[in-house]
């Protein structure tokens, strides 16, 4: 979908004609008319208006996809809360498999050696 076709869908949507929209906007309605036909594009002014009273947001406006308010941003708190405790689990079970391993080679080395 293009960006006339959203800006067209968002108005009828929202109940607005043309002239309506441009009044609220404080634009002539030619501009409207303008935008949905491809012939002109709103400023950024507009188009944070037009977020605003859509509740939508400016990159749903340009460039389609979901039309969340605002995408929400990643909660990476349960991340940082969990990537301390693994990275020290992870280290601990190096820790403790090297630990077998040179076990292992000092139980070779004497064996074979004939000290036990």
């Amino acid at each position: 979908m293009e960006l006339n076709e959203r800006l067209r869908e968002l108005r009828k949507k929202a109940g607005y004609s043309q002239e309506e929209l441009a009044e609220e906007l404080n634009i002539s309605r030619q501009a409207v008319s303008k935008w949905e036909n491809s012939t002109a594009n709103p400023d950024i002014n507009n188009l944070i208006q037009l977020s605003e009273l859509y509740r939508v947001s400016t990159d749903y406006i340009l460039f389609g996809g979901s039309p969340a308010e605002e995408p929400s941003a990643p909660d990476h708190t349960e991340q940082i809360k969990e990537t301390p405790s693994a990275y020290t689990k992870r280290h601990t079970n190096g820790y403790l498999w090297l630990g077998l391993i040179v076990l292992a080679v000092l139980l070779l080395y004497f064996i074979t050696n004939g000290f036990l």
